[in-house]
């Protein structure tokens, strides 16, 4: 009786040892490890294979030039092979100036016949844009205001001539198509020489 009461102590005894145990050793809590959403690859855009560019059409620009389409009539005495010549140097003017100007030679018979119709021109106001007459005649049409200075056209910064075309100018001819008060109002064309001849042979032709 006294083994049995002993076995009993010994398993309660051992029932509350296993029952401290079972308090102490909790289950340890389950940690969720969070949910990490992948992100949705979206479909990538198509690349496009690089491509040889177009060339796209240039336009040509085209600078208009502000004496495109001016007619310069020129009232000169020039007939024959002087007057061919003269024709040959305008129509090289006409084909090659790069400002689209265009001269329009005409003869007009003699010097008297140039200064009777220019006369006539200044009551009707039908005038030659340049005309050839003699340099007493020139200034003569000066005074009555119907010849213009062209120093202002010569030194102009845009159409002007530059210091190294006036060099090359014969600057007594620039004297010669000069008034007094300095206005250059013609370049003579011409010039003739007055000499004088001595026959030293006493022969005559």
């Amino acid at each position: 009786m006294k083994k049995i009461s002993v076995l009993l102590s010994v398993l309660m005894m051992l029932a509350l040892v296993l029952s401290a145990c079972a308090k102490t050793q909790t289950e340890a809590p389950v940690v969720e490890e969070p949910v990490v959403e992948e992100p949705v690859e979206e479909p990538a855009e198509p690349v496009e294979e690089p491509t040889e560019a177009m060339e796209e059409p240039t336009e040509e620009v085209v600078v208009e030039q502000p004496l495109a389409g001016t007619v310069v009539q020129f009232w000169h005495v020039y007939s024959d092979t002087p007057g061919e010549g003269l024709q040959a140097l305008v129509d090289e003017f006409n084909a090659t100036n790069e400002y689209g100007i265009t001269v329009e030679a005409l003869n007009q018979g003699n010097y008297s016949d140039v200064e009777d119709k220019f006369n006539a021109g200044i009551q009707s106001g039908d005038l030659p844009d340049v005309v050839m007459a003699y340099t007493n005649t020139l200034t003569d049409w000066y005074s009555v205001d119907s010849i213009l200075d062209l120093n202002p056209y010569i030194n102009d910064s845009t159409y002007g001539m530059t210091a190294d075309q006036l060099a090359d100018l014969y600057p007594f001819l620039k004297d010669a198509g000069s008034t007094q008060d300095g206005a250059w109002i013609a370049y003579p064309m011409t010039q003739s020489a007055n000499v004088l001849v001595y026959n030293f042979t006493g022969v005559r032709n």
